[in-house]
């Protein structure tokens, strides 16, 4: 029997995650640097062994499974690169389109605030 790929080494670290499902989205960079083929190979294996998870762009990776996620994380930290994780809740497109045509009376669907600079917050309306 040959060496366990790093996907799968890392896949049985957190063989005590499964418990949190919901989406996972992974955002990473390797800014300077381009990741070795053996990451993206270990990527597949890990989309293989996990039998969830997919790249949406080069730099996204969404999965189902906190396990998954925190193996991903592993992966892009061992390559050297730059990662955050998120969960949120994946929406279907004609849910989306629901929300959007569902205002408050002020008809802003919703407000984010950014900080550019210490104490001066800009204000943005999604409509």
């Amino acid at each position: 029997m040959g060496r366990k790929s790093l996907a799968v080494k890392f896949y049985e670290k957190f063989k005590n995650e499964d418990d949190c499902n919901g989406t996972w989205i992974v955002l990473y960079d390797f800014r300077g640097i381009k990741p070795s083929s053996k990451f993206w190979d270990n990527i597949e294996r890990l989309i293989g062994i996990a039998g969830n998870g997919s790249l949406i762009q080069y730099s996204a990776f969404i999965t189902e499974n906190r396990r998954t996620a925190l193996t991903m994380v592993q992966l892009v930290r061992h390559y050297r690169g730059k990662v955050v994780v998120f969960k949120g809740e994946q929406l279907d497109t004609e849910s989306l389109r629901k929300r959007m045509h569902r205002t408050d009376s002020s008809g802003v669907l919703g407000r984010t605030e950014t900080t550019n600079e210490p104490g001066h917050k800009h204000s943005h309306h999604l409509h």
